[in-house]
């Protein structure tokens, strides 16, 4: 087993030098060393793009025993003598955050499918495989792309349509590579800055602790909704979008082409040469608490990964959605984040967002993790009932409304769990 980082070129060199010899055992039925160069110019675009990687290793395995009665054809070799190459990449935030991503298995004709299970994250990676040749298919349990950042449709009294973001509500760039691709996004019309004043407020005191201007620190929105972004990624060539289909078993086959994913129902869904996983809740007894069932992925398959998976928190929110017939004029910023209470964490006006309906004025509220842990150590992760999530949108308003930054009653309001 060689290990080689991609700046070692002299080491895949004296690899390739190695698959040329005339003892290696060559036939027409596996990968040639075109495909294997491809592999590394793939990995070194990707690492050019994401700084944030700690590193990016192709670990390549060659057999080593001499093969006997070389074929004629000098760019095929059998598979028990092939590269075996695996990319890896890890990622590391504030000690609190973990990822490991591995591509394996044969590269045939420089066909490698990639089954990409999440929501943004996992469009942008699918996205990036498929502009480097990489046939993707995505599997998502939710109707539609976005995930946290998904768009809510809800329908008012009087019958018009209510839009809001009720996930995450803007992001931040601090990574030139990544400001790169946020560029290219605004060039296509699905991204745009929020120019807007935002704070914080202290419900101790009931004052504004601070108010931040716009230059502080860009934020940027998806245009029409934060799940513009995933719609047009996972629309693009190359990938294939599966919603509404939830990963319920993935078996690792020793195969040539070793994963076999099977849904929630026990139907095949097809044989995969790679896994990439954005969302943890396939390895998480969360999964089991949820659907009755293990979770999709046996950590004894990767027991390398299974202490960071762990670390990597999963933290619940409700969100509530409101709109008003009238501008909150009271309030001074159109985003802020609460200090000092237990039930609310943060709140935003959804209708300043660029491309939004400005017909009314709606607001969406996210609650603290330690209020949303409370709610759920008494109902359980069952779907919940409408007077459950009514109790909730009224302890949720009325700690907006203690804090002296509204007075007026909202014509809709409606809470959702995260």
């Amino acid at each position: 087993m060689y290990s080689i980082t991609l700046t070692r070129m002299t080491v895949l060199k004296k690899l390739l030098r190695k698959f040329d010899s005339p003892v290696t055992k060559k036939t027409s039925c596996a990968i040639d060393k075109y495909d294997f160069l491809r592999c590394c110019e793939f990995a070194k675009d990707t690492q050019r793009e994401s700084k944030v990687l700690q590193h990016i290793v192709i670990d390549v395995e060659v057999s080593t025993g001499e093969a006997t009665n070389p074929a004629s054809d000098p760019h095929e070799v059998e598979p028990e003598n092939a590269f075996r190459c695996k990319l890896h990449k890890a990622k590391a935030q504030k000690g609190d955050f973990s990822n490991e991503i591995s591509f394996s298995g044969f590269i045939h004709e420089n066909k490698f499918s990639i089954i990409q299970i999440g929501a943004v994250s996992g469009a942008v990676c699918a996205s990036t495989l498929a502009r480097n040749g990489v046939s993707v298919t995505i599997f998502d349990s939710g109707r539609g792309p976005g995930g946290r950042m998904s768009q809510r449709r809800e329908i008012g009294e009087d019958g018009k349509e209510l839009m809001f973001d009720h996930g995450a509500p803007f992001f931040c760039v601090s990574n030139s590579d990544a400001m790169a691709l946020v560029h290219e996004w605004e060039s296509r019309g699905f991204v745009s800055e929020w120019k807007q004043v935002f704070g914080s407020f202290d419900c101790a005191s009931n004052k504004f602790l601070g108010i931040q201007q716009e230059g502080d620190a860009k934020k940027y929105v998806g245009v029409p909704g934060m799940n513009s972004i995933s719609k047009a990624l996972c629309n693009e060539s190359g990938v294939k979008s599966m919603f509404g289909t939830g990963i319920a078993k993935m078996e690792w086959l020793e195969e040539e082409i070793p994963w076999l994913l099977t849904d929630s129902k026990g139907e095949n869904l097809g044989r995969f040469d790679g896994v990439v996983a954005s969302d943890k809740n396939i390895v998480s007894p969360r999964f089991t608490q949820v659907t009755g069932l293990p979770p999709p992925l046996d950590l004894s398959l990767v027991p390398e990964l299974a202490t960071k998976l762990q670390n990597i928190p999963v933290l619940p929110c409700f969100s509530l959605m409101l709109a008003f017939k009238e501008p909150l004029s009271s309030i001074p910023v159109k985003g802020l984040s609460f200090k000092n209470s237990e039930i609310l964490s943060w709140a935003h006006c959804e209708s300043t967002k660029p491309g939004r309906s400005t017909d009314s004025e709606r607001w969406i509220l996210h609650s603290t993790p330690d209020y949303a842990n409370s709610v759920i150590a008494k109902t359980g992760l069952q779907k919940l009932s409408s007077e459950t999530l009514n109790k909730i949108s009224e302890e949720m308003f009325k700690e907006f409304q203690c804090s002296g930054l509204v007075s007026s009653l909202p014509f809709f309001m409606k809470a959702h769990r995260w």
